[in-house]
């Protein structure tokens, strides 16, 4: 009994230092993250790329198609960077594609599979998001017939 309540004495006394010892939490502000620099010089949503270019711009397509793009001129990145580009059908996001950019003017593009029904016909989204900081560098919204 003498040793359990010593044992007890001990671990009260242990808890109390280890309770004083810490440090008091700061109050800090959490800080926002910085702008992004990246800029959506031109985008496009199109039926195919070719020669690093979109080709089939329009903002209604048919749902007989197998596939479609999303073609964007980024500017302004220093070193590598990375985009996003969010695929959203009738609000729902389907598909994101993370695509790198190495240089202060790059193309890129993204690609989404159709599928040959009326479950793809409807009203579509697809943005580009600099994934630094989560921004929307720009969007486009098409309908699919």
């Amino acid at each position: 009994m003498r040793i359990s309540v010593t044992i007890a004495a001990i671990c009260l006394f242990l808890s109390s230092f280890v309770i004083f010892a810490q440090e008091p939490v700061k109050n800090e502000a959490v800080a926002a993250p910085p702008p992004s620099v990246l800029k959506v010089k031109r985008s496009a949503v199109c039926s195919s790329v070719e020669n690093r270019e979109p080709a089939g711009v329009s903002d209604k397509f048919s749902k007989d198609l197998k596939e479609l793009f999303f073609f964007t001129h980024i500017t302004g990145a220093a070193d590598s960077a990375r985009i996003e580009h969010r695929w959203y059908y009738k609000g729902n996001r389907v598909q994101t594609t993370v695509l790198p950019v190495r240089s202060s003017s790059w193309r890129t593009f993204s690609k989404r599979s159709l599928i040959r029904s009326v479950e793809s016909a409807g009203e579509w989204k697809v943005e580009a998001v600099d994934q630094a900081n989560g921004r929307a560098l720009g969007s486009a919204v098409f309908i699919i017939e």
